[in-house]
């Protein structure tokens, strides 16, 4: 069985920077990658994406409401 590496990046700073930071992210993964989800509010209230890059890592984008 193939195992994946699933990477997970956390920003410690202010909400405005971290909410920045993020769509950055997001908008760099979309420019090559596969949408399986845009960025959106979620039903917990969280703002929510899910993309594969070029490489088929695939990327969960959560920018929390708080």
């Amino acid at each position: 069985m193939q195992t994946k590496l699933n990477p997970y990046l956390t920003f410690k700073d202010t909400a405005r920077q971290a909410m920045e930071f993020y769509q950055s992210v997001y908008q760099k993964l979309s420019s090559r990658g596969t949408a399986t989800r845009p960025l959106e509010k979620a039903s917990w209230g969280d703002s929510f994406g899910m993309r594969t890059d070029p490489f088929g890592v695939s990327w969960l984008v959560n920018i929390s409401a708080r």
